[in-house]
């Protein structure tokens, strides 16, 4: 599998029929080994995702099961910046590895308890997008002086930019014509 394949107009539907084949095949495996060896948590846990009535929202799901089974068996979550600060407790290294895409549409205080649920971060965008927008930001009267910002970045991206080393991607996969991209 190359990175050029994404330039090509379809993508070969059987190959992609098969990959996910093959993650579906892992995971099954997966969840039948934690099931062997993590028996009464992940039961617990399986008994109360398969309620009708009853049950539990997820934040709670989340809150009663993440050390013990959930972690295990989600191991990705997908989510954005609110979601992940509502849902999960804020507490240090919930996760291996926290990934900002379009990060600059993320304003910087969303990120920031984000961050501090991970060990590790990537954050990948696009400098030439727009920032995210505050028109409906609520003013709560403050007024916003040199000493009361703290941070001026407009966006995620625009605060990682300087803070942490870059990698520029030498490939796009937006187009397969080099003149719309540029």
């Amino acid at each position: 599998f190359s990175p050029r394949s994404y330039t090509q107009p379809y993508y070969n539907i059987d190959t992609v029929i098969a990959a996910a084949a093959k993650v579906q095949h892992h995971y099954r495996t997966r969840l039948q080994q934690l099931r062997e060896s993590h028996g009464p948590q992940f039961r617990k846990l399986l008994h109360e995702a398969q309620k009708v009535r009853r049950r539990l929202s997820l934040r709670q799901l989340i809150e009663r099961y993440w050390d013990d089974a959930l972690s295990l068996a989600r191991p990705v979550w997908l989510c954005s910046p609110d979601s992940v600060s509502s849902l999960f407790p804020l507490r240090r290294g919930s996760f291996d590895l926290v990934i900002f895409d379009e990060a600059s549409q993320c304003p910087v205080e969303a990120a920031l308890p984000i961050f501090y649920r991970g060990a590790r971060a990537i954050v990948a965008g696009d400098e030439q997008q727009m920032p995210p927008s505050r028109f409906f930001a609520v003013s709560h009267g403050v007024e916003d002086d040199d000493d009361s910002v703290v941070m001026t970045s407009d966006s995620l991206l625009s605060l990682a930019t300087v803070a942490f080393p870059s990698l520029r991607l030498t490939w796009h996969y937006r187009s397969r014509f080099e003149s719309l991209v540029n």
